[in-house]
């Protein structure tokens, strides 16, 4: 990535806002690269609490050991634009897209803990049924895995399987 910002020079590096080594690396090389570069991160998945990707600590926002953020988070869910606000990322970096595909994880989750049978009744289940939500991930040998335990599982406690396919998965 520094050599071709080195070349092409450019204003902006559009990128994944990823927090492991790819996103960190892409960040970093274009830097490097070209030090007037300004980055913009997309988020690409959603958030969860296994997933601590945007619940930056406060020394890695500020300092000289702060971690490669963008300038620009580009964000689809108004739960990791808040996420963020409560890290310390300032309001002028946060700019919400949009994308009722993924409001409607946070709207789920508010009908669960607010009544969970006007979802079992949206779902077309009877009352009291057993409910197991299985998210599939982008590798299809791991996720055909993880539905077939899914599956043992779901048939052996009487659950009600329910599957989230991951966008660009089979």
């Amino acid at each position: 990535m520094a050599g071709f910002a080195r070349v092409h020079q450019p204003a902006v590096v559009v990128t994944i806002l990823e927090t492991y080594c790819y996103g960190r690396a892409i960040i970093m090389g274009a830097r490097r690269g070209h030090p007037a570069v300004r980055v913009a991160g997309v988020q690409h998945a959603p958030a969860n609490a296994n997933q601590m990707f945007y619940r930056f600590l406060p020394r890695e926002l500020t300092g000289s050991d702060a971690a490669p953020l963008p300038e620009r988070f580009l964000l689809h869910s108004s739960i990791v634009y808040d996420a963020l606000a409560a890290a310390g990322v300032e309001a002028p970096r946060r700019c919400l897209l949009g994308a009722p595909k993924f409001e409607g994880l946070r709207i789920w989750a508010d009908r669960r803990r607010n009544g969970r049978s006007d979802l079992v009744r949206a779902l077309g289940l009877p009352e009291g049924a057993r409910l197991a939500l299985v998210v599939t991930t982008i590798f299809p040998e791991e996720s055909q895995r993880m539905v077939g335990i899914a599956v043992a599982a779901a048939a052996s406690t009487g659950s009600v399987l329910l599957i989230k396919p991951h966008p660009l998965g089979p």
